[in-house]
Parts: structure tokens; C-alpha cells; sequence
């Protein structure tokens, strides 16, 4: 029998849109950390902060879970450069079978759960060693809840990494211009909330920084698919992008900040003497 699943966190999003946003795209291909060109970029230096946060954790015996795995690219790349034994888990049926496609196509062993995160499924309760997740929970309007529920899944020590988009920063303000629905989606979150929505949630942050100087393909705007609008955004979205890679390949290193960088990142611990999923008091 599983656990009583926590009380909801006031989902931004409903159920249904999960799964007409995962029909009709195409499958992406898995991340490739080797692949040298720039369109890559952000996920090399994704693949630079993940060898970091993995050095000396002994990753060939550990367990990742990718909370939010619909049609993820990401869980192929922990196993091949890692060695992980990779779990996925979503609660939109057509994501969790795009994942399950691409782990197929990628001929990677791995396993794909379809359950609400907010209510574990007994055999993978404080099962894992790292809980990552690309853009989850700042679709709730109560983060530490969502957080102590993906904390539910960590053994003792184990790590957190939680992704975000940084929606408090310039990359808001354009994604409220230029599609208010999309932007509705989310909670708003900087540096210092984020790392304390983990604290409330009973992690010990370890790190909580922007992360990258740009990425303006973070954008949507899911108003202009189907219309003429929609290549010239994502030409001018992918330029400027490339055009700031571009330099710090070069050597002109920008730094990540809160008024450009697309992302937040936090790195947690679950306390070695418990992971049970409870919320701190605030005053």
C-alpha cells in the first residue's frame, strides 16, 4: 500500500493540457554532451554542472528518478555517461510513453512510472539517490510542498537537483509580452526563493545560483504555432541565443545573473537522518 498522498500544491496546470502539449511533438533525440556545435551549448554546460555535482557519488550503483520525465531526452544521457539506473515518472500518459519510445530508440535500459508525484508509489519511496527535475515545480503555487513531496523519494543524504526557468528575470518579462497564457503557468521564483521553498521543505541547500548568461529558446509562444509569426520568433529567439554562445566560446565569458541568465538551479540534500515529507513552520 503506498503512502497517504500529500495535499495538492495548487497545480497551475491542468491534467489535460500535459498531454495535448506532448501529442503532436516529434521525439527529440537524447543529449549528446559530445556533439560540438553550437546549437548544443546549453546542454554542454548542462553535462559541466552535472560531472560536478556527481564527482565521487559512485553513480554505476545509484538510482536517479527524473520527476516530470514526459518525452525526456535527459534520461538516456544519465545512463549512458553515468551509469545510472534511471526511473522516469509523469502523470500524462502520452508523455510517459514518449519517454518510454525514446528510451527504446536510444536502446537504454530504464523504467517509466505513470503516477501523480504528490502520491509515491510504495517501491519507490525513499528509493533513490538523485531526484532531478527540468521545469516542475514552479507550475505549483506552493513550491515547498511540491518540493517535500519529490523529497519523499530520496534516500537519506540523497540529492535534489531542481531546474527552473528564471521567470523573475528579463526572461519573464518577455514571456508575459509575448504570451500571457504560457507565462500563467508558472510561479515567478528567483535565487533566494527558490532556496528557501527547499528549506522549508526540510532540504539542506547545498547551492542555489543562476545558471547560464542566455537562452532565449526558453521562450513560448504557443499563440504563434500555426501562424507566419512563428519562424521569424524562433529565428530572432535562436540568434540572439547563438550570438552570446558564440562569444563565450570565444573566451568573452559572460556571467550567469538575475536579469538574463533562463535558469535557476538548486542543489539539495534530503538529511541523513530522515526523508520523511513534511514542511517546516514559517512564521
Amino acid at each position: 500500500m503506498s503512502a497517504p498522498a500529500l495535499p495538492p500544491a495548487s497545480a497551475r496546470v491542468p491534467h489535460a493540457y500535459w498531454d495535448e502539449l506532448w501529442r503532436g511533438d516529434a521525439l527529440p533525440a537524447p543529449v549528446d554532451p559530445r556533439l560540438g556545435d553550437i546549437a548544443n551549448h546549453a546542454n554542454r554546460r548542462f553535462d559541466a554542472l552535472f560531472r560536478r555535482c556527481f564527482a565521487g557519488l559512485g553513480t554505476a550503483n545509484a538510482r536517479l528518478l527524473e520527476i516530470g520525465c514526459a518525452r525526456s531526452a535527459w534520461l538516456p544521457y544519465f545512463r549512458r555517461e553515468f551509469g545510472f539506473d534511471i526511473v522516469g515518472l509523469d502523470y500524462s500518459s502520452t508523455g510517459c510513453a514518449k519517454a518510454a519510445e525514446i528510451l527504446e530508440s536510444a536502446g537504454v535500459p530504464g523504467r517509466i512510472v505513470e503516477a501523480d508525484f504528490f502520491d509515491p508509489p510504495s517501491d519507490m519511496q525513499s528509493a533513490f539517490d538523485v531526484v532531478v527535475s527540468f521545469g516542475v515545480i514552479e507550475h505549483f503555487d506552493d513550491t515547498a510542498s511540491a518540493l517535500a513531496a519529490c523529497r519523499a523519494y530520496l534516500r537519506p543524504g540523497g540529492m535534489a537537483i531542481t531546474i527552473i526557468p528564471n521567470l523573475s528575470g528579463l526572461l519573464g518579462v518577455f514571456q508575459r509580452r509575448i504570451d500571457q497564457k504560457i507565462y500563467d503557468l508558472h510561479l515567478p521564483l528567483d535565487r533566494e526563493q527558490l532556496a528557501e521553498a527547499h528549506q522549508r521543505a526540510g532540504f539542506d541547500v547545498e547551492s542555489c545560483a543562476y545558471f547560464l548568461s542566455a537562452n532565449w529558446y526558453v521562450l513560448r509562444a504557443q499563440r504563434f504555432e500555426g501562424t507566419f509569426l512563428h519562424l521569424p520568433f524562433r529565428i530572432v529567439t535562436g540568434g540572439l541565443s547563438r550570438i552570446i554562445w558564440g562569444l563565450e566560446r570565444i573566451g568573452f565569458r559572460l556571467p550567469a545573473n538575475s536579469l538574463t541568465s533562463p535558469y535557476v538551479v538548486c542543489i539539495a540534500r534530503a538529511p541523513a537522518a530522515s526523508t520523511a515529507a513534511t514542511i517546516t513552520a514559517t512564521a
